[in-house]
This record gives structure tokens, C-alpha cells and sequence, in this order.
């Protein structure tokens, strides 16, 4: 399946960020929300050609991800990890992850509605599978 398609239904733009910043707020309550204002931050004179981009980075992570899941991977095994460096290193394109927030990210995967379903269309365990791996590695690889 092309990147493309396996993004299909779930957009990276200022709309859906702000968003998610507000379902955050609204869950936490917790009105400052610093990842979400480095994000803003970062990508304020972005193009739409460089949200586009970002999402078939995203997109290539998880189909990644896809195929070790269903290769019978673990997700604490050293290929996931791997893939998961790649992750890190596009996601310091918008903010600034550590062990805390990335691991976070990775929990999100799984609880947060518009997020699951985007990936259980893709494989019912791909959620799981990559909050089990973000956390393992926020844990193994970050500060």
C-alpha cells in the first residue's frame, strides 16, 4: 500500500492541530499546552507542500511499523527501535520529544479516538503495537 494511502483519512494541517490541542485541553485541563505551542511555532510559515510532507513521513513510520507488527516482531525488538529512531528524528521537525512526551505520544496512539481509528483500519493491532514500542523506547532511548 502506498504511504499515501495508508495516511488516507487522517490529515496533518493547523485545522486538526488545533483540534487537538483544544480535545487536550479540554481533557487535562491544563489551558498551556508547550508541545502544541512549539508546534505552532515551528510550522506557522509552512506551506501546504510541507504539512503534505510530514504526513508521508508519518505515513512511511507506520507502514514500516505494519509490516514488522505483522512479521511477528516485538515491538521492544532492536528493528522496531530502529524504526522508531527515524520517528524521533522527523518528529524534531515539529517539536521536541524526550522520554515523557514521546512515550505520551505513543499512549495517544491508542486512547485517542480519531487517532485509533486511523490505525485499526489499518491492522486492529497497530495501536497497541506502537504504544508498546513508543513507551519501550521513550523508556530504553530517551532522557
Amino acid at each position: 500500500m502506498p504511504a499515501e494511502e495508508l495516511f488516507a483519512g487522517f490529515r496533518f494541517t493547523r485545522e486538526v492541530l488545533a483540534d487537538l490541542e483544544a480535545r487536550t485541553i479540554e481533557q487535562t485541563g491544563q489551558t498551556e499546552q508547550p508541545h502544541f505551542a512549539e508546534i505552532k511555532r515551528r510550522t506557522e510559515d509552512w506551506t501546504d507542500d510541507q504539512f503534505r510532507q510530514v504526513e508521508r513521513e508519518g505515513a512511511e513510520i507506520e507502514l514500516r511499523l505494519l509490516t514488522l507488527l505483522r512479521d511477528g516482531v516485538a515491538a521492544t525488538d532492536p528493528a522496531v527501535f530502529a524504526v522508531l529512531d527515524d520517528d524521533v528524528e522527523a518528529s524534531r521537525k515539529l517539536w521536541t520529544p524526550d522520554r515523557e512526551s514521546y512515550a505520551g505520544l505513543g499512549k495517544a496512539f491508542a486512547t485517542a479516538p480519531e487517532l485509533r481509528a486511523h490505525l485499526d483500519a489499518r491492522d486492529p493491532r497497530l495501536a497497541d503495537y506502537m504504544r508498546d514500542a513508543m513507551v519501550a523506547y521513550a523508556d530504553t532511548r530517551m532522557s
